[in-house]
């Protein structure tokens, strides 16, 4: 395990897997795509991908939900916060969010951290 030399020890962690939803997908698109625009005008070496949720989405299309190689992409935040000196953390995201968190911590576990989940707003 990797220690970061802070010189205050952190234990305690909150994670937000959460962005708010747009009224509509057509809503959320436009905001998303003017960012992009707007980054593309200023010739940023990359542009963001701006993924925003929906209310009304069939699924849930929160970015930390994507996969790479299978996995959800917040899986691999946990796993960083599992493997650091943290004590306790809490996760705050959406119903599918909870879902995935607990399947993860089934199969890695919580590396006797203190693992507590709050839903968003």
């Amino acid at each position: 395990m990797i220690s970061a030399k802070n010189k205050i020890p952190i234990e305690k962690c909150i994670i937000s897997f959460s962005h708010n939803k747009y009224s509509t997908r057509e809503e959320a698109d436009i905001f998303s795509i003017a960012k992009a625009e707007r980054e593309i005008a200023t010739r940023k070496n990359g542009i963001s991908h701006l993924i925003l949720r929906a209310e009304n989405d069939d699924i849930d299309r929160l970015k930390f939900l994507f996969l790479i190689r299978g996995i959800p992409i917040m899986c691999y935040a946990l796993s960083n916060l599992l493997n650091s000196s943290l004590r306790e953390i809490v996760v705050i995201g959406s119903e599918e969010v909870k879902k995935v968190m607990d399947r993860f911590l089934d199969i890695v576990g919580t590396c006797g951290k203190t693992i507590r989940f709050a839903h968003e707003d």
